[in-house]
């Protein structure tokens, strides 16, 4: 009987642990993208700064391109070309 509870306590176990390391594995890649988009949108401000497009570095645009990256910079963009910015 105490074996039989044990073997089923490991068995859980293990099958609670695959399943953390599961969902920890998408959250990663997840949390992954998002830096990385991340990265790329503000190394895209400063070579739209390099080629003449004078993408202001205030604070609310650095935010709204760290936060959503390249899609955030197109906002940006396009708020400029309205003269919003």
């Amino acid at each position: 009987m105490d074996i039989l509870l044990l073997a089923l306590g490991l068995l859980i176990l293990v099958l609670a642990l695959a399943l953390f390391f599961m969902i920890a594995k998408r959250v990663l890649s997840f949390l992954g993208r998002i830096v990385l988009n991340s990265i790329i949108g503000l190394l895209l401000i400063f070579l739209l700064r390099l080629v003449g497009i004078m993408v202001p570095l205030t604070l609310p645009v650095l935010i709204a391109v760290a936060l959503f990256g390249i899609p955030g910079l197109a906002v940006v963009l396009i708020f400029m070309f309205f003269g919003v910015i």
